[in-house]
């Protein structure tokens, strides 16, 4: 199940989602809640963020976040669990044109973004920007954009930086 979920996060990684999503469907088959509840929480949890930033809004998808969140209400993960689990569903949100809806779920993560690891933060502020210029907001979302950018770069994660700095001039560049 570990190797297919590698894999799979490869296949992400070079943008061939239907390889990815094969190799994440094989791995799934191999992760049980009854033998180990929290790895297949974590799997789950995993293959949603994947999917998600693959932008594949579809009922597999839906339904990695659905035995997530399950998963983490049973065996009650950490504070950083729940907080990623908040923002894939606020990614689904998103995706799927409940924008309002998923504003105000990032908002709310926002407040707690503190117990947030860096690169968790960062994502999650880099999703905050895609939502709020899609609700018009330009100026706070090229605040969010640039901190995610600075949390990046604090850690080292160059390519995530770069694309934080992207989408903050893309916003730039937008008259919503």
């Amino acid at each position: 199940g570990r190797a297919y979920w590698s894999i799979g996060n490869v296949a992400f990684l070079l943008g061939r989602s239907k390889d990815a999503t094969e190799y994440h469907d094989k791995a799934a088959t191999c992760f049980s809640p009854s033998r180990d509840l929290n790895l297949w929480a974590i799997f789950n949890k995993a293959s949603a963020f994947m999917r998600l930033n693959a932008n594949l809004v579809e009922p597999a998808t839906l339904q990695c976040i659905e035995r997530a969140e399950m998963a983490m209400s049973i065996s009650g993960g950490t504070p950083q669990d729940e907080l990623d689990i908040d923002v894939i569903r606020a990614h689904w949100c998103f995706l799927t044109g409940s924008l309002p809806e998923a504003k105000l779920k990032m908002s709310g993560i926002m407040e707690r973004a503190e117990a947030m690891a860096p690169l968790s933060e960062g994502d999650a502020r880099i999703l905050y920007a895609r939502i709020l210029a899609a609700a018009g907001e330009t100026e706070a979302a090229r605040e969010q954009a640039t901190t995610g950018m600075e949390l990046f770069e604090n850690v080292g994660a160059v390519m995530r930086a770069e694309q934080a700095r992207e989408l903050a001039d893309s916003i730039k560049s937008v008259n919503f």
